[in-house]
């Protein structure tokens, strides 16, 4: 892949990493890369005059934990690599063979994240981008992904899968249920991980992003008895508690639901998330003098979090 990078490109991404390294972070996610063409002059500069660096300097310090000594080669996250994937998608739509960095803005643009929420307040339209740079409109995405299969494995294939070939097939079908994920096909997604997990009964990970998949379907029994049998085998995993609380909420459970968000808030009181959340659970049933204290203390911690903000 990196054959195919802009020299300019692999400059953004060699100084995401010293960004990474210098903030104790011990992985490169895509708002690394972000803040990285921010600092550094490239070619999709032209693009980013709107926004301030020193202002997402600071975000990024605050959504990621500064904890890590590592100062070596430094993993990218799921979502670095998504989008990474994705500027080839974007440079092959308009027959590019290599990669530059008005790629990589666009993929990140292509998916929902703050930084896309930012560029559409600020007026700027991934269409806007493609019509200045390219002369002329392109898809965020291919048409469709394919799932690498249809139906489960059967028992004589499992049966005569040795032990790598099996590790080998879970990773393809991990790779490919966080695309359909990310790609927004989530019914195809759903049946990648029933597929996993027909493979490897009980693997954490696809019962994970099969519950994901469920929530975004609006199917909340599925999602929460996912996230709960998940919690029961790993009851330390805040990201289950979370998204199991927002759903509870939904639901109208919310005493379960404040249930989860305290026992988060004990171990982290002031995490602007959880005390978010856990105002809008005061808020949803309409004890508004409780709610207000969680709003303006996640605002403390917090002072540029937009949602305790506009809640409040």
């Amino acid at each position: 892949m990196k054959e195919s990078f802009s020299a300019d490109l692999k400059t953004v991404i060699a100084h995401s990493r010293e960004l990474a390294i210098l903030w104790k972070h011990g992985y490169i996610h895509f708002d690394h890369l972000f803040v990285a063409m921010l600092k550094r002059q490239c070619i999709a500069s032209e693009y980013l005059s709107a926004f301030d660096c020193n202002i997402w300097e600071e975000k990024i310090k605050i959504a990621h934990p500064g904890d890590s000594d590592e100062k070596g080669s430094l993993p990218l996250t799921i979502k670095a690599e998504r989008v990474l994937k994705h500027t080839y998608v974007i440079a092959k739509a308009n027959n590019e063979t290599t990669v530059n960095t008005v790629h990589l803005l666009l993929a990140i643009l292509s998916f929902d994240n703050e930084i896309s929420d930012a560029f559409s307040i600020a007026g700027v339209a991934f269409e806007d981008i493609t019509v200045d740079y390219f002369k002329k409109e392109i898809k965020r995405f291919r048409p469709i992904l394919k799932p690498i299969r249809d139906k489960a494995y059967t028992k004589m294939e499992i049966f005569f899968s040795a032990i790598g070939s099996t590790k080998k097939k879970l990773d393809q079908l991990y790779n490919n249920a966080v695309d359909l994920y990310y790609y927004r096909q989530f019914t195809d997604s759903v049946k990648t991980c029933e597929i996993a997990l027909a493979l490897s009964p009980g693997a954490a990970k696809f019962s994970a992003w099969l519950a994901y998949n469920k929530m975004q379907l609006k199917e909340n029994d599925a999602a929460i008895y996912l996230l709960k049998e998940l919690l029961k085998e790993k009851p330390g995993q805040k990201n289950y508690s979370l998204n199991l609380s927002h759903l509870l909420d939904v639901e109208g459970n919310y005493d379960e639901a404040a249930g989860l968000l305290d026992a988060l808030l004990k171990e982290e009181p002031n995490n602007d998330l959880f005390l978010n959340n856990r105002g809008f659970n005061l808020l949803r049933q309409r004890k508004y003098a409780e709610a207000v204290p969680f709003f303006e203390r996640a605002m403390t911690a917090n002072p540029k979090a937009p949602y305790p903000q506009n809640n409040l």
